[in-house]
């Protein structure tokens, strides 16, 4: 006990060695009452079920003024849990916030045992729900706020702690504001080019931070804007989500909203039909102009200010790609104009603005607003004579485990499913390794290092979760 003297220490320490310790024992055992026993024969399969629970429960906190229910921190170790500020603002990401992406990890490990507590963390989700239908992707206890958009995993959570606990004040309460919410995912601001696809904000969005096309915090990152891609993963959880709302309509007697909610839905699934390769028996991403599978390709390296003239034609439009390396860790001021042509054969000039540009730690990313058959001229503003300027054409022939989420998403036909098992998930020169299936599936060590033995077990939950709905 470490109190402001040694005096008030030592009471509180005589005072808890004089407890009863099996009345303590007892209302231990009350209190965990509700969790799972299972028994499995084997002893150490037994134990590892109940301290996963266990260690699930020791991750919530209680509630605070800021959200009304308990919520839940990513770890809990000692050196994390004080706040310098006194009001928890400047925790790290490990204790500012609750994702849907990490609330649906948790809530696999308290359902069925404590719906309660599951109900509680979707609460928290729209307790701040903005009029229009906003809700933030990381509300944290002492207030955070990521400012972006939850990812759409809330309306399949709260299905899925309705088939637990089939409280349908529970559906009636979250309905009206998952509808609005899905909605905002459909509006211009995140659905850039009006097709019926919405793009990410962000690649932590995605919940691959280290990823080898969009992290922009990494040389060895193409440092794509992930909001000019269209993806397999958010049309999986967007379709996932539009089922759901589907389910719950139905429950609630509500079949004004399902039209609506199907049409989103068949648009959804006919483009992730389109992305489908059947000759390489995966998903991919695409352009989000294009809607074409674009491949990566240098244009032009060079050190210091000048660019060469390029005049280089392309089968189909791409989009180009910036990568600035600086000896200095401060950001430039650049402004970059590409002279092209556009798909229709019309002369553009486009200007990539300084606030387009994302530096991090001397490197700088930037890609462009438009896509291009031609390119005629770049020329970049501000470099110094040391800089390495690196161009090159929006590379999306690339794979990761988050393209074959339409199994999860529950949309792959049998045809595709069977494709992606026998194909695919099950090739040792792909994802079928050892210890799961690895979130890049091609990467070479020299360049990636570490990031080539990734396996995230969260993705592969979600993976055998599809693979068990496919039998």
């Amino acid at each position: 006990a470490a109190l402001a003297t040694p005096e008030e220490s030592f009471d509180v320490a005589r005072q808890i060695a004089a407890r009863n310790w099996e009345a303590e024992s007892a209302k231990i055992e009350m209190q965990n009452s509700d969790q799972l026993e299972i028994y499995t024969g084997d002893p150490e399969w037994d134990v590892t079920f109940a301290l996963s629970q266990n260690f699930a429960y020791s991750l919530f906190m209680s509630p605070t003024d800021h959200l009304p229910l308990h919520s839940f921190v990513l770890s809990r170790r000692t050196d994390q849990c004080y706040s310098l500020t006194g009001d928890g603002q400047d925790y790290g990401y490990m204790w500012n916030g609750q994702t849907p992406f990490d609330a649906y990890t948790l809530i696999n490990q308290i359902l069925p045992a404590s719906p309660d507590l599951a109900k509680g963390l979707m609460k928290n989700f729209i307790s701040a729900q903005t009029k229009s239908g906003f809700i933030d992707w990381k509300p944290g206890l002492s207030g955070q706020k990521s400012n972006t958009l939850a990812t759409p995993l809330l309306a399949t959570l709260t299905w899925r702690i309705y088939s637990y606990c089939e409280d349908e004040t529970f559906l009636l309460d979250m309905f009206p504001r998952l509808l609005s919410y899905i909605y905002v995912w459909f509006s211009e601001d995140h659905d850039r080019d009006g097709d019926g696809i919405p793009e990410w904000d962000h690649p932590l969005h995605a919940d691959i931070e280290d990823h080898p096309l969009f992290s922009r915090w990494h040389g060895w990152s193409q440092g794509l804007d992930i909001s000019s891609v269209e993806s397999p993963l958010l049309c999986s959880y967007l379709y996932r989500e539009c089922q759901c709302l589907i389910k719950i309509a139905n429950c609630l007697s509500r079949p004004d909203s399902i039209p609506a909610i199907s049409s989103l839905a068949d648009g959804i699934k006919t483009a992730l039909d389109s992305s489908w390769n059947a000759e390489q028996a995966t998903y991919h991403y695409w352009d989000m102009d294009s809607h074409n599978k674009t491949y990566h390709s240098i244009i032009s390296e060079t050190v210091g200010s000048e660019i060469p003239a390029l005049q280089i034609s392309f089968e189909q439009p791409v989009r180009i790609n910036f990568q600035i390396n600086s000896e200095v860790e401060t950001t430039r001021r650049l402004n970059i104009f590409i002279h092209g042509i556009s798909k229709t054969g019309k002369h553009r000039v486009e200007r990539i603005t300084p606030d387009q540009i994302q530096w991090f730690l001397g490197i700088g990313f930037a890609t462009s607003n438009l896509t291009y058959t031609h390119i005629e001229h770049i020329e970049i503003q501000g470099l110094d004579n040391k800089d390495k300027v690196s161009i090159t054409t929006a590379g999306l022939d690339f794979r990761d485990i988050t393209l074959l989420m339409p199994l999860w998403a529950k949309i792959s036909t049998t045809t595709q499913s069977e494709a992606l098992v026998q194909k695919t998930i099950t090739d040792p020169q792909q994802y079928w390794r050892e210890y799961g299936l690895p979130t890049f599936p091609n990467l070479t060590q020299e360049k990636y290092g570490q990031l080539v033995n990734q396996v995230n077990i969260p993705w592969n939950i979600l993976i055998g979760e599809g693979l068990l709905y496919y039998g």
